[in-house]
């Protein structure tokens, strides 16, 4: 797998992450892009190289990812800020679950977009809420409870 990382996040939190929310162990190989942008976040799933990103040296199929710069105000409906490693748990479970769907076309209506949505939505969040309780727990152990 090759990662091309722009921000700031390590790339060995990078792949642990891959690790967490990965919903198949033999998806196989792609390639990652993750880097900052202006707009609040945005992901996108490619199983063919894409004239977007001609110049980078990346593998079929791709995940490119933005997030939103170190330091953005960007704020959750509760108004409490929003950690841009749990916003790349989010991203990167919604489009590996997308590879997922589509080496399973048995088990997805690849026809029905919304379906496909709503299916890597609900993976992502039940991935983000695992990745936040296996990090409340080390947490935990580390001071001692």
């Amino acid at each position: 797998m090759r990662i091309v990382n722009y921000t700031n996040i390590p790339t060995r939190v990078v792949r642990e992450i891959i690790r967490f929310v990965r919903p198949d162990k033999r998806l196989g190989r792609f390639s990652m892009l993750i880097d900052e942008g202006k707009a609040p976040w945005a992901g996108v799933a490619q199983f063919t190289k894409s004239n977007i990103f001609p110049s980078l040296p990346i593998e079929k199929p791709t995940i490119v990812i933005k997030i939103p710069p170190q330091g953005s105000q960007i704020r959750r409906s509760d108004g409490r800020p929003v950690d841009r490693v749990e916003m790349l748990v989010f991203l990167l479970a919604h489009e590996l679950r997308h590879f997922w769907q589509g080496n399973h076309p048995r088990l997805v209506d690849l026809e029905d977009e919304k379906a496909l949505e709503r299916d890597a939505d609900t993976y992502a969040y039940e991935r983000l809420e695992d990745w936040r309780c296996s990090r409340n727990l080390e947490v935990r152990r580390v001071a001692g409870e």
